[in-house]
């Protein structure tokens, strides 16, 4: 046994000591704890659906509550082009690879990371129109002309929550 001990060819033939706790290392959770980036994907998509869908909610409520000849009147293409910029800034600053912005060691050429930059500048630009022409819209429109048409503050109301719920996303 000894002799066995001193002649053996090299340390890695002979089984490692603590062989026995190695083994019994288990590495499963013990709490289940979802995955955060899928579950900020699912927020965002909700958040995403809920905006669209109060503007479709305020669509319904002022077709039903005037009618569909004075629906036309009141309802216009600035109404429709606030959220309609912020899906679009969505889908742009959204395309971008956010490893090439997050390496510490440029991988990338420098006319990728400035290309990258830009489109994600110009992305969070449009959502932050977006936004703001939905506030400029709600001002002029509806919030100062509220005598002329008193139900159409809610209308103007649904316009803000739903950019901000995309720009939230």
């Amino acid at each position: 046994m000894v002799h066995s001990l001193f002649t053996a060819r090299s340390p890695s033939t002979s089984p490692p000591v603590f062989t026995r706790w190695a083994n019994d290392f288990d590495d499963r959770r013990v709490c289940f704890r979802p995955n955060s980036r899928g579950v900020a994907l699912y927020i965002a998509g909700a958040l995403f659906g809920i905006g669209w869908l109060e503007f479709i909610d305020a669509l319904i409520y002022t077709a039903i509550y005037n009618g569909k000849d004075d629906f036309f009147s009141v309802i216009s293409i600035e109404d429709w082009i606030c959220g309609i910029l912020s899906t679009i800034g969505m889908i742009v600053a959204g395309s971008v690879d956010r490893s090439i912005l997050t390496d510490g060691v440029y991988f990338h050429s420098t006319k990728v990371l400035w290309k990258a930059r830009l489109l994600l500048f110009l992305g969070f630009t449009i959502l932050a129109c977006g936004l703001c022409g939905s506030v400029a819209v709600f001002v002029v429109k509806y919030a100062l002309n509220n005598d002329e048409h008193p139900n159409h503050f809610y209308f103007g109301i649904a316009m803000i929550v739903q950019n901000s719920c995309i720009l939230i996303r």
